[in-house]
């Protein structure tokens, strides 16, 4: 049975910053760090748990970072092409770049790329560029977006302009979270040090104490 420990990490804070309640080297944060700010300091998901690519291309990580943020935010997945997971069609590139399409019969479908769209034997036609809207994939590349409420973090940014909201920045939104500690098990396998931090990268909840 593996054991998962707590996994927290030091952001280079401010010399007025209170020092973080917990701390590991940075290379135990492959995936970069949740944008929490001191004291509140925690390791990001691999984003590839998140994601489903298309056939034909396989999920890596991309490291990015957040506005005011020193750190590495989580890092956002990509995919891209995998011969072991078979030949791109029509001799297409492999290049990732969504579209949206319509054969106006089957309504809206998500393709690779404009070449993998025009290639379908069901004649689709593009529609916008980006995933098609409200038919949100599998795919991590958080974005931040601002409501009436204030900011808030998507999964992705067809998510953001589902929900109707303005994009604020690409990347997690910053977390102004407690730092109670009240330790808590994502979908991912990760402990986080509380509910609304594991809710800042789109984890959701598994059980109410360390996994």
């Amino acid at each position: 049975m593996t054991v998962l420990l707590f996994i927290f990490c030091i952001p280079k804070c401010k010399a007025s910053a209170k020092i973080c309640i917990f701390a590991c080297p940075s290379k135990t944060c492959p995936y970069g760090y949740v944008p929490a700010g001191c004291p509140r300091c925690q390791c990001a998901p691999n984003p590839c748990l998140f994601t489903k690519c298309p056939s034909g291309f396989s999920c890596t990580a991309i490291p990015q970072r957040c506005p005011h943020f020193q750190e590495t935010c989580p890092h956002r997945a990509h995919c891209v092409s995998d011969v072991s997971k078979g030949e791109q069609p029509c001799g297409c590139t492999d290049e990732f770049k969504p579209v949206c399409a319509t054969n106006f019969i089957d309504g809206t479908v998500n393709f690779a790329n404009e070449c993998n769209m025009r290639c379908s034997l069901n004649h689709y036609i593009k529609f916008e560029d980006g995933f098609c809207h409200c038919d949100c994939p599998d795919y991590y590349d958080p974005v931040c977006g601002v409501d009436q409420n204030g900011e808030v973090s998507f999964v992705n940014n067809c998510w953001r302009s589902c929900n109707g909201v303005p994009l604020q920045h690409e990347g997690m939104c910053d977390c102004n979270c407690p730092v109670t500690e009240k330790p808590v098990c994502g979908n991912d396998g990760q402990t986080y040090i509380n509910e609304c931090i594991m809710g800042c990268v789109g984890v959701t909840k598994v059980k109410n104490s360390a996994c």
